[in-house]
């Protein structure tokens, strides 16, 4: 339909947008914090788990990050363009994230992709996609956006698997950065506007 052709171009415009502002940052090799998690990663891709649920800054655990450069550690060696590219991709799936959050509560696909739009062009969150290290605030906020999906899921089917996912996106928000521990405040905007919905 012509709906479905107009939402695929805009995802398409999304993604072309996104890779056109930050492309020269496929060049940028590590910097400052990144060797921190290089380490972790390179530790844990050789067996050493010892300082997966480390405190960073005595705050907060991000054991999730600590697997994650573990992973792309093993994989990847040294190799920044592929971590600034994962940096890109996560930074498209929370715009996508977005997009669906905000059309499962108001049912607007106009609002919803610009909402989306101007996420991907923010210059305000621009350093947390320019440098690994700011892996902490992607995940975080994947999480929390994924969170919010299903939680308004299950509370439109009832279906029970729906909240562990749900359960399981916090987790990966809240052991990637603390900045999770704010989702009742959300959770609680969403009943608000659930009930404001009726």
């Amino acid at each position: 339909s012509w709906r479905g052709l107009t939402l695929h171009f805009m995802f398409l415009l999304l993604i072309a947008v996104s890779i056109i502002l930050y492309r020269n940052m496929f060049n940028n090799p590590f910097i400052h914090d990144d060797f921190f998690w290089l380490d972790s990663g390179k530790k844990i891709s050789e067996g050493d788990f010892s300082g997966i649920f480390s405190l960073i800054a005595g705050r907060y655990c991000p054991a999730f990050i600590h697997f994650l450069f573990g992973a792309c550690f093993k994989k990847l060696g040294l190799n920044y363009t592929w971590y600034h590219a994962i940096s890109l991709s996560v930074h498209v799936l929370n715009g996508t994230l977005l997009y669906i959050l905000i059309y499962l509560l108001f049912h607007d696909h106009l609002w919803a992709l610009l909402a989306a739009f101007f996420f991907a062009i923010n210059p305000v969150i621009s350093n947390a996609i320019l440098w690994p290290s700011a892996w902490v605030d992607l995940f975080a906020a994947s999480g929390l956006l994924a969170t919010l999906i299903f939680y308004k899921l299950f509370l439109d089917k009832g279906f029970k698997w729906l909240y562990a996912l749900a359960f399981f996106s916090f987790m990966v928000s809240i052991f990637s950065k603390v900045v999770g521990i704010g989702l009742p405040v959300l959770l609680l905007f969403l009943e608000i506007v659930m009930i404001s919905s009726f």
